[in-house]
């Protein structure tokens, strides 16, 4: 016997197509249909939207306004980073302060976060990430000799949110600002990081030294490592709280090739000036004493050769503060008078 044929229903038969009305949808009052491009790479939509996108550097802000670093939301960054500072910093108060080493400058801590937490490590709703350590004693010591306090420390930098700055830098690094305007975490490229702690011995030298460096001065570096991505941060003390009023400030290169603040720049509240900005409204310099223009010189030369090979920019920042007092305003335009000062800056 043969197999059983089975047979098929025939197709149902399409429904008769308005033309007229098919013509109209597809070139409505006689335009050219607009085609829809997907959004793969290579494509002119997929150009279009990463146009959208501002990026400076590993920083980006989509249209939505979400801010990311290296494809990670930055505020998961910045919220790792404070539960890594929190136990790296935490778990070395608990050990007794000692000499600092050579081999110290060089140490590295590393400690796992599982989402989950750990029998070191508290459970959190980030990604898993490690947290990495350099120098933790080494900077212990730094904290110490700038009379931070550890408690303090911690309670500015992990029991607050901290704010992103919306000005970034050139590089386009990250800047965050701790809740009570005390320090900055600013990320840093793998080359700036391995820099600075190789740069740690003169620093602590320089330190040691010269007391009144105008140096930045560094509480810490961290690496923050999710997804096969790292995330290099250092901390620093803000040059510019904002309980201080600051009525002019300079970011000073030594150059004047594009030096000169564009027209967004100057139309910020408080805005930041360059080298032909200071020449402009500083002609004649600025005016010090002998004795403060001699000590501010020779640590400004002392400074330079620690720094002498840094990849970091190695700008001067002045900033300026107006006195209101008649006392002191009547003080300085006595100094004026006498001109027995030197100027500072005087191209």
């Amino acid at each position: 016997m043969g197999r059983p044929v089975t047979e098929r229903a025939p197709k149902p038969k399409p429904p008769p197509i308005d033309v007229t009305a098919a013509q109209q949808y597809q070139q409505p009052d006689n335009k050219t249909p607009t085609t829809v491009q997907p959004q793969t790479p290579g494509s002119s939509a997929y150009k279009s939207k990463l146009d959208k996108e501002k990026k400076i550097g590993h920083r980006r802000v989509d249209e939505e306004g979400q801010i990311t670093y290296k494809k990670i939301q930055t505020s998961q960054i910045i919220g790792s980073i404070q539960l890594g500072i929190g136990y790296a910093v935490g778990s070395l108060a608990s050990k007794p302060e000692r000499d600092l080493l050579m081999q110290d400058f060089a140490m590295v801590e590393s400690i796992f976060f599982p989402g989950e937490g750990s029998n070191l490590t508290p459970a959190h709703h980030y990604s898993d990430f490690k947290f990495k350590a350099y120098a933790p004693v080494a900077f212990r010591y730094f904290r110490d000799l700038f009379s931070i306090k550890t408690e303090d420390f911690l309670m500015s930098l992990c029991h607050e949110p901290m704010r992103e700055l919306t000005n970034p830098g050139a590089s386009g690094s990250v800047f965050y600002l701790t809740n009570d305007d005390e320090f900055i975490v600013k990320t840093v490229q793998h080359k700036e990081a391995e820099f600075l702690q190789n740069l740690l011995p003169g620093y602590y030298m320089n330190l040691n030294q010269n007391p009144r460096t105008l140096l930045p001065k560094f509480y810490g570096l961290y690496c923050y490592q999710c997804g096969g991505k790292n995330v290099r941060v250092v901390l620093m003390n803000n040059l510019l709280p904002s309980v201080v009023p600051m009525h002019q400030k300079y970011d000073l290169k030594g150059s004047t090739y594009k030096r000169k603040a564009n027209k967004h720049e100057r139309s910020k509240r408080s805005p930041t000036f360059k080298d032909l900005d200071f020449l402009e409204h500083h002609p004649d310099g600025i005016l010090l004493e002998a004795d403060t223009y001699n000590a501010l010189i020779k640590t400004i030369q002392r400074d330079c050769r620690v720094w002498l090979r840094s990849p970091f920019h190695g700008d001067l920042f002045v900033s300026e503060n107006c006195l209101k007092k008649p006392a002191e305003s009547q003080l300085v335009g006595q100094i004026n008078q006498k001109k027995k000062g030197r100027f500072l800056f005087h191209y």
